[in-house]
């Protein structure tokens, strides 16, 4: 869609952090069981990014999204670092 790469990435931490905190709320309050509940909603945002896409492949990604999943850090990958970080 043309936004910067961190743009998108706050984005993405954003939407899993909602999407994390109303799967914990049936949880936690709710007393339901967690496997029901991330099944169920990993239904809805499989419904969802189906809809918003309208099934349409994505493709067009910059380089340095690309890099993300291939590229290295020390000789590391990327993925690595990113999780001994976090």
């Amino acid at each position: 869609m043309g936004r910067p790469i961190g743009v998108a990435a706050v984005l993405g931490l954003v939407t899993g952090a909602v999407v994390g905190l109303l799967n914990g709320l049936p949880v936690a309050y709710g007393g339901l069981p967690p496997m029901i509940v991330t099944l169920g909603s990993g239904i809805v945002a499989a419904g969802l990014a189906l809809g918003i896409s309208d099934g349409r492949p994505s493709f067009g990604f910059p380089d340095s999204f690309l890099e993300l999943g291939t590229g290295r850090i020390l000789g590391l990958p990327i993925q690595l670092v990113a999780r001994l970080v976090s």
